[in-house]
């Protein structure tokens, strides 16, 4: 048998004296916090946007329920697009002011390379991906083009909205 050099297993040796000498005996010498048990909360889930998708239906849904617009203009073959549908619209900062808004999500997939529909010229969109967001009052409190918004962003925008 062939035994390694001191220098070699002295550190190792220390560590397990050191080990030995901090922990505990047996079961009985392990502490017992004295403050109260606290309970493992999961973070609060919020439901998904439920998103229209005719844009005249979600005008009048607006003005009816006095509610502001949110406004998402993508494509499939948009790569910001399908990036922000796997993000931005799961992001709890935002699932959480989505309730107040009427949701509209405009799917311009199968219109690549023809002009925006004139149902979208109100709104000003230019590209793909678009985020508007629209207080009641007409006010925009956000507007996130190509693919430039972020979960925070979004929120923040939303936020103001009233």
């Amino acid at each position: 048998m062939r035994l390694l050099p001191l220098r070699t297993t002295a550190p190792f040796a220390l560590l397990a004296l050191v080990l030995a000498a901090c922990g505990p005996r047996n079961i009985n010498d392990v502490p017992v916090p004295k403050e109260p048990f606290i309970p493992f909360a999961p973070l609060q889930t919020y439901p998904e946007i439920a998103w229209l998708e005719s844009v005249p239906e979600a005008r009048a849904r607006s003005a009816e329920d006095h509610k502001p617009l949110l406004l998402f203009v993508r494509a499939a073959w948009s790569q910001q697009s399908v990036l922000m549908d796997s993000t931005i619209w799961h992001d709890s900062r935002v699932l959480v002011e989505a309730p107040r808004f009427v949701a509209l999500r405009v799917d311009l997939t199968q219109a690549y390379g023809q002009p925006m529909p004139d149902s979208l010229k109100d709104f000003a969109v230019e590209g793909v991906p678009t985020t508007i967001v629209i207080a009641t009052d007409g006010h925009v409190t956000g507007r996130f083009a190509a693919g430039a918004a972020r979960a925070a962003d979004v929120a923040s925008a939303m936020r103001e909205a009233k």
